[in-house]
């Protein structure tokens, strides 16, 4: 599989799996919720010499890591990401 492919699925998978909307992932990615719609129908791939790209690798290893601290919970990782994070002064995800 071509890098472009297995990007566009993770982001969609890790997207899924930390139930983050649509509009939000469009958001994080620096992208229009129509280009996400396209990723999510196939018709539309990441691109490694577009920015979503670098906004996309990260949200992947996030995942992966999140993923491994709370045992591949994912209702652990849901309540991470919503909880009041010091390190960003009690701000999260959704903020």
């Amino acid at each position: 599989m071509q890098q472009p492919v297995v990007l566009s699925k993770a982001v969609l998978n890790t997207a899924e799996y930390l139930g983050i909307p649509n509009a939000m992932l469009a958001r994080i990615l620096g992208v229009s919720p129509a280009t996400i719609s396209r990723l999510g129908s196939g018709t539309y791939l990441l691109s490694a010499d577009r920015k979503e790209w670098d906004f996309a690798v990260p949200l992947v290893r996030l995942f992966r890591s999140l993923d491994s601290i709370v045992g591949g919970s994912p209702e652990a990782a849901k309540a991470w990401l919503n909880s009041e994070n010091k390190g960003l002064s009690g701000r999260n995800r959704l903020t």
